[in-house]
């Protein structure tokens, strides 16, 4: 299973215990790049499709009660998907047009830039098995703000990830103002240890040896 949340599921109907090994990450795309500036606004950055299990929504309503009292700053999120026409109509009511965008698909290059020169990603997703995404921000050197999705619990004990226990507009706000606060890190050499490509091959190789 790619996490511990996953084999812990699947674990009932199974005759042995799974086990967990995590999904790898190309390191080569996503890295922190310190040859790009960050902005001068605070970027919350949110990366997804735009579908209900993602709860973006939670994501914009906790930005609009933080965002006048935080100074420069907005919120993008990339991805398409069925939920855009009620999001857009959630940031004109909130009356956020000039803060929030949705920049739409783009590339893994595209998408690890955007993570290299924001200042924190947030994933209001409901449930993962695993959340890719986290993975890649954290390779990018970017804080993750994330609910308590199942797959996210993969990453609770690294530097720069700060868990929501409850799912609500509130208390993601009320995240993303400490984080803001505390000025989290990331610790890219401890991802780069337990998470590269190379580190998975090696699992692989020893998860064979004992069958």
């Amino acid at each position: 299973a790619v996490s511990q949340a996953l084999g812990d599921a699947l674990n009932p109907f199974l005759e042995r215990a799974c086990i967990v090994l995590p999904n790898p990450i190309d390191m080569d795309v996503f890295y922190p790049n310190v040859s790009i500036a960050k902005e001068k606004d605070f970027v919350f950055l949110g990366v997804g499709d735009l579908i209900k299990r993602k709860q973006w929504d939670h994501l914009i309503l906790a930005y609009a009660k933080i965002h006048k009292q935080i100074g420069a700053s907005r919120l993008e999120i990339i991805g398409s998907g069925p939920e855009q026409s009620k999001l857009e109509a959630l940031i004109r009511t909130l009356k956020l047009e000039q803060n929030v965008s949705l920049s739409g698909q783009m590339s893994k290059t595209s998408v690890a830039h955007a993570m290299q020169s924001a200042d924190v990603l947030v994933h209001p997703s409901k449930i993962e098995t695993f959340g890719l995404v986290v993975l890649e921000a954290l390779s990018c050197g970017l804080p993750v703000i994330s609910y308590n999705n199942g797959g996210i619990r993969t990453f609770e004990n690294v530097p720069g990830v700060a868990i929501v226990d409850k799912m609500s507009p509130t208390f993601l706000a009320a995240s993303m103002m400490q984080l803001i606060q505390k000025n989290l890190q990331v610790d890219a050499d401890y991802i780069l240890t337990n998470f590269s490509t190379s580190q998975y091959v090696q699992a692989i190789d020893k998860l064979y040896a004992t069958c």
